[in-house]
């Protein structure tokens, strides 16, 4: 175990234990911050298991690395002695709205500013409590969860939501959102105040993002493989509100091999007389039934 104690009149401190049995003492304040770190990724395994007892209250540093509230910390985070911090797990969303430049063209930047801006505080809202709203890239949203699960929940009901309570204040057509969700291996670097994700998995979990089309949600193969991530997706096509994607090979653009993902997507009955209008997705993007041979 590696323990970082940071106060803001000392410099950060590194303490080595041994491994077994270990108490803490903690007396809080409003000068430090702790984290207590398993820096093996072995011993993440080995914890979850020891018998329940044996196990005790402790919180895996994938789950804080993706608490909202590590924003307020990002100097302890990755310090800026170091240039990034590799993880190898974690959970990627991206989000954006579809016919953004329609929007603008027909209500002027005023008024569809504030419906972007209504759009955002529902996916804020819906990542905050399991998840991190990492950035805004335009009227995109990029997040951060520690499992699949949390994930495909909050996009759900950011679907779901987002159409009930965000339509265009002329013709009463619902907002729309695509949404992609991919698991890997990044580096996390301190740009600008927070801890954003760099690599190839951001890179594709854009890319499958991309593909969705109008309220759907594409989920990779490589967040399905947690159990519970899957049992996420198939409780929410068995909801009456939604309609399960069938699974399809995506040949993306700078991705070498084509990626398996399926997912769910909003019925149009749920908004009774707004149906919404079916929109393709961004760009021309390949899908496939079975991964196609080049």
């Amino acid at each position: 175990f590696v323990l970082w104690i940071q106060d803001p009149q000392e410099k950060l401190k590194t303490i080595s234990v041994p491994h077994g049995m270990i108490h803490f003492d903690l007396l809080p304040n409003t000068r430090s911050f702790f984290v207590l770190w398993i820096q093996d990724a072995d011993a993440h395994e080995v914890l979850l298991r020891l018998p329940h007892e044996e196990r005790g209250s402790y919180t895996a540093a994938s789950e804080v690395i993706n608490h909202g509230a590590f924003h307020l910390f990002h100097d302890q985070v990755v310090p800026r002695t170091l240039n990034a911090l590799a993880i190898s797990d974690v959970i990627i969303v991206f989000t954006d709205i579809v016919g953004s430049t329609s929007l603008y063209a027909t209500l002027g930047d005023g008024p569809a500013l504030a419906l972007v801006q209504q759009h955002f505080e529902i996916i804020f809202s819906s990542f905050a409590s399991t998840g991190r709203v990492v950035k805004t890239i335009g009227d995109a949203v990029m997040g951060s969860f520690s499992n699949g699960k949390a994930a495909i929940d909050a996009v759900a009901n950011a679907i779901q939501e987002i159409p009930r309570q965000c339509t265009h204040p002329g013709t009463g057509e619902p907002l729309q959102i695509r949404v992609g969700i991919h698991h890997g291996s990044a580096v996390v670097v301190p740009v600008n105040g927070i801890n954003d994700y760099f690599g190839q998995t951001i890179n594709v979990a854009a890319r499958i993002e991309a593909a969705a089309g109008a309220s759907e949600c594409l989920v990779t193969a490589a967040v399905l493989k947690e159990p519970e991530a899957r049992e996420a997706l198939a409780n929410i096509a068995e909801n009456s509100n939604f309609l399960a994607t069938p699974k399809s090979f995506l040949s993306l653009k700078g991705v070498s091999a084509p990626v398996e993902a399926q997912g769910f997507r909003l019925m149009d009955s749920v908004l009774g007389t707004h149906a919404i209008k079916r929109v393709g997705s961004r760009g021309q993007i390949d899908r496939y039934e079975e991964p196609p041979s080049f």
